[in-house]
């Protein structure tokens, strides 16, 4: 886009490119003025697969830009975490390709879990706690929901198990409070079109019984195995129940049985062949 030289076409010139660069102009920014997303669920990066990452974009460069938007003077991550660390941390790079697009917390949040959500490396755990994050920050205006609990987990585990409770009471055609029937009414259809515009649409009850229970009810100890080894559901929920290693009698014996043991990284836990695990 040429500079006119000045007057009325110069000030149509400066609001032609600042709505040009609201459309997400690609732009090179320095890496160090990028701070990295709070609304990033992956938990875990290989340092490896980073520094093949950098080797390749010193190759190839960078195929695809990072999204970025501006915040406070600087530039805050909404999607291409490990791009941008991987220039910043193995790389002699000082700039990096990324499309700055003005978004507030929902919408980034909405990009950055869109994004996540269309790579295989994401394990369950993370992608549950991604959706708890999107489900907590529609919801949190509302005083009633806010009220719930402290920590967004909470607040999504208090209200849909109410919902879920009183569902299940009114479809067994048991009489209900009308506190717990306004209740319902208000939070299911809002609830209903949030899980339906998920980028992998699922219902709201199903979210509850089979994939919330992964952060709720499960250690931390088997959610970092989960994350580390990227897990999908059932073999995080296959967790649950460890074989334990005393039932080998030992690991040696173990091993010559051809049971394939794993260090996980976590005091004596091990990873099995099929994703189970088992401790001394």
């Amino acid at each position: 886009m040429a500079k006119p030289a000045g007057g009325r076409q110069a000030a149509l010139y400066r609001i032609a490119k600042r709505l040009y660069d609201q459309e997400g102009i690609v732009k090179l920014i320095d890496v160090e003025k990028i701070d990295p997303s709070p609304f990033q669920q992956r938990k875990y990066i290989d340092e490896d697969k980073l520094r093949e990452l950098a080797m390749s974009i010193r190759r190839d460069g960078l195929i695809e830009p990072i999204v970025i938007r501006p915040l406070n003077g600087r530039y805050q991550l909404i999607a291409g975490e490990r791009r941008w660390r991987a220039v910043r941390d193995y790389t002699d790079l000082k700039t990096i390709e990324a499309k700055v697009k003005p978004a507030n917390d929902l919408e980034a949040m909405r990009i950055a879990f869109t994004e996540n959500l269309q790579r295989e490396d994401l394990s369950a755990i993370e992608i549950v706690e991604s959706t708890v994050l999107l489900v907590d920050i529609e919801l949190i205006h509302d005083k009633e929901y806010a009220a719930m609990g402290k920590e967004p987990v909470d607040r999504v585990n208090k209200l849909l198990g109410s919902l879920h409770s009183i569902a299940n009471s009114k479809n067994r055609g048991s009489q209900i409070s009308k506190k717990s029937e306004l209740l319902l009414n208000k939070f299911v259809q809002q609830l209903n079109k949030i899980f339906k515009n998920l980028p992998k649409p699922l219902e709201w009850r199903s979210f509850y019984n089979h994939d919330l229970p992964l952060i709720t009810d499960f250690c931390e100890d088997i959610q970092g195995v989960s994350i580390r080894h990227q897990l999908n559901r059932s073999q995080t929920r296959a967790l649950k129940k460890p074989i334990k290693i005393k039932q080998c009698r030992y690991r040696s014996r173990a091993l010559s049985a051809g049971v394939k043991l794993k260090r996980t990284g976590f005091k004596n836990v091990y990873v099995l062949r099929g994703g189970l695990i088992c401790r001394r």
